[in-house]
């Protein structure tokens, strides 16, 4: 994680000192793409609060609590801790 955010990071700076626009293809999350991880992988919360990896960059919209929804997980294909 920390090497995909140097790495966002980096290129983030690049292109902005070269005056071109990045775009995000995942920037948020969409729900619409169903239940489970799939609607899930975007850098920000459909709520625009700042997942893990774009806190740094963006301290004023980390979130409260978690960005993604809780599932329920069946007993028995959790880790056991």
């Amino acid at each position: 994680m920390q090497r995909a955010r140097g790495l966002l990071g980096q290129r983030m700076r690049q292109f902005g000192a070269n005056n071109v626009t990045m775009f995000f293809f995942e920037a948020f999350d969409e729900s619409w793409k169903g239940a489970g991880a799939k609607g899930h992988w975007g850098l920000f919360s459909e709520k625009c609060t700042a997942k893990l990896a774009m806190q740094e960059l963006y301290p004023e919209l980390k979130p409260s609590g978690p960005t993604s929804p809780a599932y329920n997980v069946p007993a028995s294909t959790r880790e056991a801790k």
